[in-house]
């Protein structure tokens, strides 16, 4: 298994944790793509890489049926018991460039959670332009720490994580820019829109230690590293009493199947995903 794959991996073996503390994306961005996308009640969504329903529940309680495909065997047992109140949640594990619909399937909604840059450059969009209608849509998101929070990011900024230039409260940097332009280079997809939501959530001080336990960062280091980065942050919470209030802002990219394909090189968009995969992904 290559150091790409150990990653995806990663977040299976801590899925109750990863269940516990990862966020859901804000209302208002789910009632923006539902209203962007012109969904109609009985529209069946297909979602890439589920996790253990952060997204998926909010679909579902807004009257759709969602298709999961969720490569972890563990998130996906979660993920399960999370939906078991919505019958038109199906979910199938495996990984979505080796997955293949019953019958012939199209889409008017494709969604991706915090995972669509986990997938291999060179399938994912043409997969995803063949699976949607031709009036359908394209939609990613993405929750990331806001450049506002430099107090929080000052106390925590100098923990050291071995073989990573950054902490697990790196902000995203031009990550929204790069992959704007993957999504325009892939040469499958037209008339890109994003919005950006920010909004804020407060941590007790443990819950935030938790949530930065499922940073990818931390995950891919050794048992001893992770111990002192445990370490290192619960010294630094012992001096916070009160909640910590954290800035988010979550970008939802919208996006149109192109009618004729654009030619892009796939090793373009292999070097442009190498540097979005080596900047800060949580």
């Amino acid at each position: 298994m290559n150091l790409h794959d150990k990653k995806k991996a990663a977040f299976d073996k801590i899925a109750k944790l990863y269940d516990k503390v990862r966020l859901s994306p804000p209302n208002e961005a789910v009632a923006w793509i539902i209203s962007e996308s012109n969904l109609c009640g009985e529209d069946t969504i297909l979602e890439i890489g589920s996790g253990t329903g952060q997204a998926t529940v909010l679909f579902a309680e807004a009257g759709f049926k969602v298709y999961c495909i969720e490569l972890g065997a563990n998130l996906a047992s979660i993920l399960k018991a999370n939906c078991r109140a919505y019958p038109g949640v199906t979910i199938d594990v495996s990984a979505f460039e080796k997955w293949e619909p019953l019958g012939k399937k199209s889409f008017p909604l494709i969604i991706s959670v915090q995972a669509f840059h986990w997938l291999d450059t060179t399938i994912k969009y043409k997969k995803c332009h063949s699976l949607l209608r031709s009036n359908g849509y394209l939609s990613l998101i993405w929750t990331g720490w806001s450049n506002s929070n430099n107090e929080v990011v000052e106390r925590f900024n100098d923990i050291d994580v071995p073989g990573h230039e950054d902490t697990p409260l790196s902000d995203h940097g031009d990550l929204n820019h790069q992959r704007k332009m993957e999504l325009e280079q892939s040469g499958y997809f037209t008339n890109i829109k994003y919005k950006i939501f920010p909004w804020t959530v407060s941590y007790q001080p443990n819950d935030f230690l938790k949530l930065l336990q499922t940073d990818c960062a931390y995950l891919m280091v050794g048992k001893e590293d992770q111990k002192l980065i445990t370490e290192s942050i619960q010294k630094k919470l012992i001096s916070i009493e009160k909640k910590i209030d954290i800035q988010l802002e979550t970008i939802v990219f919208l996006a149109s199947p192109q009618k004729k394909k654009n030619k892009y090189s796939f090793r373009d968009l292999e070097n442009l995903n190498s540097t979005i995969l080596g900047t800060k992904n949580i």
